[in-house]
């Protein structure tokens, strides 16, 4: 049933859904043992995306300066269009 779901936003709700309980579908899958859902491509993608977070930490303020990646490489900033 899972391999019908391709970006993992579409199942993100379900797995962070909870019951009356509290209780989410991680602990659902420890409780009765079904461990062997974790081995699908699109849980995989939903824990890493879990994982990373909604907000990416590990930059500096000098990573979104022009001027900075001009001196770190200037034929760089030119050849992409990641800056403008």
């Amino acid at each position: 049933m899972l391999e019908m779901f391709n970006d993992p936003d579409e199942i993100m709700p379900l797995v962070e859904a909870t019951d009356y309980k509290g209780k989410d579908i991680f602990y659902y899958l420890d409780e009765y043992d079904m461990y062997n859902i974790l081995d699908c491509r699109i849980i995989d993608r939903v824990i890493n995306k879990k994982w990373n977070g909604k907000y990416n930490i590990n930059s500096s303020p000098l990573d979104d300066s022009i001027s900075y990646a001009i001196l770190q490489n200037e034929y760089d900033v030119f050849s992409t269009d990641h800056i403008f």
